[in-house]
């Protein structure tokens, strides 16, 4: 299970990626739909929407995009 979740985003690059804890150990996961933990963390998200989001913390864009995209597969 994924928790406090977080985007990481930079001012030059946009969205690059996810922080959070993966059974409560630290943890970073790319932007990269070939990636399985970035497949399980759109499936967490759509499982749970924002549920287990850090608190105030909003979903990117580009992340939205994809857990939109997958939920038509």
């Amino acid at each position: 299970m994924f928790t406090n979740i977080k985007m990481t985003i930079e001012k030059d690059l946009g969205f690059i990626g996810v922080s959070c804890y993966k059974d409560g150990l630290p943890y970073g996961i790319p932007n990269d739909l070939n990636n399985m933990d970035y497949q399980d963390i759109l499936d967490e998200i759509i499982a749970n929407g924002t549920k287990n989001f850090a608190k105030d913390e909003t979903i990117a864009n580009e992340l939205q995009k994809d857990v939109d995209d997958k939920k038509t597969i």
